[in-house]
Order: structure tokens, then C-alpha cells, then sequence
């Protein structure tokens, strides 16, 4: 298979699976909430994404001729960098922290 295939299929994919599963990122998100959930630590979109690229490179060990597996990783690799130019990943951590972490009752003065 050629390059030019390759990124077509991928383009392709991403377009079918939006139409099955919905946007990209807000897939993303609730996997990252359910995983925060699961995990009791703070996960983010990014960090799915990426956890789902590195997935399908584990995958190539054992048949490196199944090209969904690259296919796949391409359009993962593509969301976390989407992701990442969209939105600081520190600001998505920060923003999840103050989420779960309770509001203090003591005011600047009573330090």
C-alpha cells in the first residue's frame, strides 16, 4: 500500500468513526472522565489519545502487515495533537483539579 492510501484510509476512518461514535473530542473527554474515575488520579483527553496510539503500536509486535493498526495510531497520534495545539495540557489539568479538589474554608487573612 502506498502512503497516499494509507492517509486516505485514515482520513477515511476518522470520518466513519465520527459518524458511529461521535466528535472526537468529546469522545476523548468521557474516556478521560471514566479513566479519572476508575484510575482515582486526573486523566486527560491528551492522555487517552495517546494511551490509544501506543495500544495500537503494541499491537504491530505481533503482525506488523495489519495496517488498521497504523491507521489507527495515525488518527490517534493526529486527536492528541489536535489536542494539544487546541489547549494546554496544563490548563486541562488544572481545570480537572478544581473540579475535584474541594474549595478551602480559610480566606488569605487567616493564614
Amino acid at each position: 500500500m502506498e502512503y497516499i492510501d494509507i492517509m486516505s484510509q485514515s482520513a477515511g476512518i476518522y470520518n466513519d468513526r465520527a459518524s458511529q461514535y461521535g466528535d472526537m473530542r468529546d469522545m476523548l473527554d468521557h474516556q478521560a472522565k471514566l479513566a479519572t474515575l476508575v484510575l482515582g488520579k486526573p486523566i486527560t483527553a491528551y492522555d487517552i489519545a495517546m494511551i490509544s496510539h501506543v495500544m495500537k503500536l503494541g499491537r504491530l509486535k505481533n503482525d506488523r502487515t495489519n495496517l488498521d493498526s497504523y491507521i489507527d495510531g495515525i488518527n490517534y497520534l493526529a486527536f492528541a495533537g489536535v489536542i494539544s495545539s487546541s489547549k494546554s495540557i496544563e490548563d486541562e489539568i488544572a481545570a480537572m483539579a478544581k473540579k475535584f479538589a474541594p474549595e478551602s474554608s480559610i480566606s488569605e487573612g487567616e493564614i
